[in-house]
C-alpha cells in the first residue's frame, strides 16, 4: 500500500509490484535467520561494547530530559520501581535490564520508557492531533525525540545490520549493477529489468538505519534529530551513466540523499514546492 500511494502521489501509472520474498529483503530482525538460526541480534555484551558500556550512563546524560518527561507524564506508580504504595517513583528510578525476549526493546528502563513516550508524543504531533496535553511546543517535542534516535542506536546497530540489512543492500547493488552491465548480472537477481528508470522499495525506518550502518551514512535533516528516520523519510540513490550530460566523469556516478518533510510541514500537510523555504522539504546530501 505504501508503494501504491507513492506512485499515486507522483501521478504515475502503477508499475508492477513485487512482494515475493519481501520478508527477507525488508527484514527488521524480529526473527533469527539462516539455516540454523545463526543470524541474530547482538548479545548484551556485544551491544554494550558498541554503545560504550552500561546503559545507566546514558540515563545520567539524558537525566534533564528524563525528568522533564517524568513531570509531563506524572510518572510513576511506585510498583514500577518495586516500592510500596505511597513511595516516590520517578521515571529515572525505573530499573534497567537487558530484554532479550522483545527484539525491539533491547534494554528496559528509563531510556526505553523515554523512547516509547517521546515517540508517541512526536507521532501525535506529526499527525496533526492535540499532543502532550497542550504542555509542550513543537520544538520541545522534537527535543524529546532525542530518546528515539539514541535508543535506536541500542537496537539497530552494526551487529543487527549485518545479518538483517545485507540482503537489502545487495539488492540495491544489483539494481545499480544491472543498469551498468545487465548482461553480467545473474539471471533473476532482481525482478525488474534494466529499462526501469525508477525502482521504489517500501521499507521500515529500521531498514534505513541498517543501510546507514552498512554504508557509514549520517544525516541531519531540517527540524529533526541526527539520523532520525521519520514517517515518509527515504534514502534516494540517483545513478548517472557516463553518457548523462550532468555527469562530468567517464564512469558511473551515484548521488545519495536523505529526503524528508520538516516536522511542521508534516503536521500541516503542506503542499511541497521548491519555490519557498516553508514549502521546501529537507534534502540532505
Amino acid at each position: 500500500k505504501t508503494a501504491e500511494a507513492f506512485f499515486k502521489g507522483l501521478g504515475c501509472p502503477l508499475p508492477p509490484l513485487y512482494a515475493d520474498g519481501v520478508e527477507f529483503l525488508i527484514d527488521q530482525g524480529s526473527h533469527p535467520r539462516g539455516k540454523y538460526g545463526e543470524c541474530v541480534l547482538g548479545t548484551q555484551a556485544q551491544v554494550e561494547g558498541l554503545v560504550g558500556g552500561s546503559i545507566d550512563e546514558y540515563v545520567r546524560i539524558y537525566l534533564p530530559l528524563i525528568r522533564k518527561l517524568s513531570a509531563l507524564l506524572g510518572c510513576c506508580d511506585p510498583s514500577l520501581c518495586g516500592k510500596p504504595a505511597g513511595s516516590s517513583c520517578e521515571l529515572e528510578d525505573l530499573p534497567s535490564g537487558w530484554d532479550p525476549k522483545h527484539w525491539y526493546t533491547t534494554f528496559s528502563g528509563p531510556m526505553y520508557a523515554g523512547k516509547y513516550f517521546a515517540e508517541w508524543i512526536e507521532l501525535t504531533m506529526l499527525n496533526g492531533m492535540e499532543f502532550a496535553w497542550g504542555k509542550l511546543s513543537i520544538e520541545e517535542v522534537m527535543e524529546l525525540s532525542a530518546f528515539v534516535t539514541q535508543y535506536r542506536a541500542f537496537e539497530f546497530d552494526l551487529l543487527a545490520a549485518r545479518p538483517f540489512g545485507s540482503a537489502l543492500l545487495t539488492h540495491l547493488a544489483a539494481t545499480i549493477f544491472q543498469w551498468a552491465d545487465a548482461e553480467r548480472l545473474a539471471a533473476g537477481a532482481v525482478k525488474h529489468d534494466a529499462s526501469a528508470r525508477l525502482v521504489y522499495l517500501a521499507a521500515h525506518d529500521t531498514n534505513l538505519l541498517y543501510l546507514a550502518e552498512l554504508l557509514g551514512l549520517r544525516w541531519l535533516a531540517r527540524g529533526w534529530q541526527p539520523n532520525h528516520t521519520p514517517p515518509g523519510g527515504m534514502l534516494v540513490f540517483e545513478v548517472f551513466a557516463p553518457t548523462n550530460p550532468v555527469n562530468p566523469l567517464d564512469e558511473w556516478q551515484i548521488a545519495l540523499f536523505f529526503d524528508v518533510q520538516t516536522p511542521l510541514q508534516m503536521r500541516k500537510l503542506t503542499n511541497l514546492s521548491d519555490t519557498a523555504e516553508e514549502t521546501r522539504p529537507s534534502r540532505v546530501p
